[in-house]
């Protein structure tokens, strides 16, 4: 893993564009001891807009050798073109976890959920939503346990039927369904939607 940071105490604390076309050199460089290369950008939100505009193009096609991580405090403060090209996945600080699934019912309906598609049961899974077609803001909370959910499979690789790849592809659909709910788009429709995307994905 290469590490890149801002600048320490007593220098600039922003990403300029050099350190991004060294960083843009080094993902063209193939790895030497494993498949992959993984460049991690800590603070991404101190880049200025030049160095921003700089990572779009190495963001959008990156070379299959390399895998990018940026960090950075709040999603807002990065450019909505640096978003538009990166899964976004929101962490907690240690110790803040503190709910179990027995006391957030939400969680446990979101790991259920996704349970029944992995066995193939879509009708359960079709089920589960049919309380949440008169209750939209129901809805979008489970879309956004579902997708914690996912997100937390792809960093700590707990098992399951959906491969990494497959759960980035899950995000993404979430993501568009969740537009689409706060755009008024029935939410029968959407359940619909959710679950056929996520059954397609797991059979393909």
């Amino acid at each position: 893993m290469l590490v890149y940071q801002s600048g320490n105490k007593g220098q600039s604390r922003s990403f300029h564009v050099d350190k991004v076309r060294e960083i843009r050199a080094q993902a063209y460089v193939m790895p030497g001891e494993s498949s992959r290369k993984v460049l991690l950008i800590e603070d991404a939100q101190t880049m200025t807009e030049q160095a921003a505009n700089a990572l779009l193009k190495v963001l959008e096609e990156p070379p299959p050798s390399a895998v990018f991580i940026l960090t950075c405090h709040s999603r807002g403060q990065l450019l909505e073109t640096i978003l538009s090209r990166v899964v976004t996945v929101t962490l907690k600080a240690p110790g803040c976890q503190t709910e179990t699934d027995a006391a957030n019912p939400l969680r446990e309906t979101a790991a259920q959920f996704l349970a029944c598609l992995e066995k193939g049961q879509e009708s359960g899974a079709l089920a589960m939503l049919q309380c949440y077609e008169r209750d939209r803001p129901g809805f979008l909370e489970l879309l956004g346990e579902i997708r914690a959910l996912a997100s937390h499979r792809l960093l700590t690789c707990p098992g399951g039927m959906l491969t990494p790849p497959q759960l980035l592809k899950l995000c993404d659909v979430i993501d568009d369904i969740a537009d689409s709910a706060a755009a008024n788009v029935g939410v029968a429709l959407l359940g619909c939607t959710l679950c056929a995307c996520i059954a397609h994905e797991i059979s393909s």
